[in-house]
C-alpha cells in the first residue's frame, strides 16, 4: 500500500429509497443495473466503476451495490464513502433497464472498519450467493466427492477473507492464523457478466469479528457474497 492509498477507518451503507412500487426481480440482476445507474453518475471516480479507462481495476472493491427488501443499497468505504454521502441523491433520477426513477431519500449508517480476532468463533449469514469458484478450481471442485468439496470451501473461504483484508490494508503476523469453515444451505446457479457461476447460499464461522455487510467472493461488488453476523 502506497503512501497516498489511505486504510480505511470508515465505511457507509446507504438503503435508497425510490418513486413508486418496489422492483422485483432477481436481486444480483438488479444489483448490476443500480451499479450501472450509480456509475454513470461518477464517472471520474474509478472505485464507483471499477475502471481505469479500458482496464479493470485488479483490487477489491471500495463500492458495491446490492439490492435488498425490493430497493437498491450501496455500501463503500474510504473516500468512495464519503463522495457517496456528499452526493445530494433526492431527486437524481436512475436508469434501471426499461425503468426510469427518483431517489427520494437515503438513508446512511456509518460504521467503524478495522479487523480483530475473536476468542470464539463467529457466525455470519451470506445474505447473497457466495461465489466461491473460477473457471480454475470450477473444475478441481466438480471432481472431488463431498467430504473433499467442504475442505476445498473451507479453504477457499480463508483465501477470500485474507484477500478481503489486504483490500482494507489487514495484514497478519505469522503467529496469527485465520480459520473459517462454511456450512452449505443449497448451490443455486448465478448469471455474472452473461457467464453461468455456481452460487453457494449458507453460513460460515470464522474466528474474526467483522463489521457488518462486508463480502468475500467473487464479484462483491455486483451483489454477491455479503454477510452480516448472526443474531
Amino acid at each position: 500500500m502506497t503512501s497516498e492509498e489511505r486504510v480505511p477507518t470508515h465505511a457507509a451503507f446507504g438503503r435508497f429509497h425510490l418513486d413508486g412500487d418496489p422492483v422485483q426481480g432477481n436481486p444480483q440482476q438488479l444489483a448490476a443495473l443500480w451499479r450501472g445507474a450509480v456509475a454513470s453518475l461518477f464517472p471520474a471516480e474509478t472505485a464507483f466503476h471499477g475502471h481505469d479507462g479500458a482496464s479493470t481495476v485488479a483490487r477489491y472493491p471500495e463500492a458495491h451495490y446490492r439490492w435488498i427488501d425490493g430497493s437498491p443499497a450501496l455500501f463503500a468505504t474510504g473516500a468512495a464513502a464519503q463522495h457517496a454521502m456528499a452526493h445530494p441523491w433526492p431527486g437524481v433520477g436512475v436508469r434501471l433497464g426499461t425503468q426510469e426513477r427518483r431517489v427520494v431519500q437515503v438513508d446512511w449508517n456509518v460504521l467503524a472498519v478495522k479487523h480483530a480476532f475473536s476468542r470464539r468463533l463467529v457466525r455470519y449469514d451470506f445474505g447473497a450467493p457466495w461465489i466461491a469458484l473460477n473457471q480454475e478450481n470450477h473444475v478441481r471442485y466438480c471432481a472431488l466427492g463431498a467430504a473433499a468439496r467442504r475442505t476445498e470451501l473451507d479453504r477457499i473461504l480463508v483465501g477470500n477473507l485474507l484477500t478481503m483484508s489486504q483490500g482494507f490494508g489487514w495484514f497478519y503476523t505469522s503467529e496469527e492464523t485465520v480459520v473459517a469453515a462454511f456450512e452449505p444451505k443449497r448451490e443455486v446457479s448465478c448469471v455474472v457478466k452473461k457467464n453461468s457461476l455456481i452460487g453457494f447460499e449458507g453460513s460460515f464461522v470464522t474466528n474474526l469479528d467483522l463489521p457488518n455487510d462486508l463480502a468475500v467472493g467473487r464479484s462483491v461488488s455486483h451483489g454477491f457474497g455479503w454477510f452480516r453476523a448472526f443474531r
